[in-house]
């Protein structure tokens, strides 16, 4: 388990004082190993997590603080950036769920080692699954209402979800021969 309450305070009209860059996590993790016969086994991992992350702490400095290459098309800042005193100014609240990243993961694996003669055979199975959810205000500095009652920036509501199947099969010869060999498929 793992927690952490947030960098910064946000300025955005009506958050103030919310906190920015909050983190939790929990992960459970186990394994089984198993010698069902002599030159025989199997490794059995499974890994659970689950992220809730507040909005990160990011805040926009204006192109009036530019100090390189002033006067032609790409102007940019030199030096140390300053943090705004005012802080991030992000709408979190804009969707009714809260900004910053949910993400569910599942991740398991098999391995089988089976000895033949002085050679080793593996075979590797492994799935995982993840489903994630990314709420993000990415003006970086807030958006206002317009005077016509709508706003301007771009708040995004990502879902995703991926799933991975992989399997690895080897056959490989003896640590101690003076010709030694691994083949094998991916």
């Amino acid at each position: 388990y793992y927690t952490f309450g947030g960098d910064y305070e946000n300025s955005f009209p009506g958050l103030e004082g919310e906190k920015v860059g909050q983190e939790e996590t929990i992960t459970v993790n186990g394994s089984l190993l198993l010698y069902p016969s002599e030159g025989f086994e199997i490794i059995a991992r499974v890994n659970y997590s689950e992220d809730d992350d507040g909005h990160y702490a990011i805040a926009l400095q204006g192109a009036e603080a530019n100090n390189c290459f002033i006067g032609v098309a790409r102007e940019y800042y030199c030096g140390n950036v300053q943090i705004p005193e005012e802080g991030p100014r992000l709408e979190t609240n804009y969707f009714d769920d809260p900004s910053g990243i949910q993400r569910e993961s599942w991740r398991t694996s098999l391995t089988m080692n089976i000895d033949v003669g002085q050679n080793q055979l593996t075979s590797i199975t492994s799935y995982s699954h993840r489903d994630t959810r990314s709420i993000q205000d990415q003006t970086f500095g807030g958006t206002d209402l317009h005077p016509y009652g709508f706003r301007f920036g771009f708040i995004t509501d990502e879902i995703g979800s991926q799933k991975d199947f992989s399997q690895e099969v080897r056959f490989a010869s003896a640590d101690e021969n003076a010709f030694r060999y691994i083949v094998g498929a991916y």
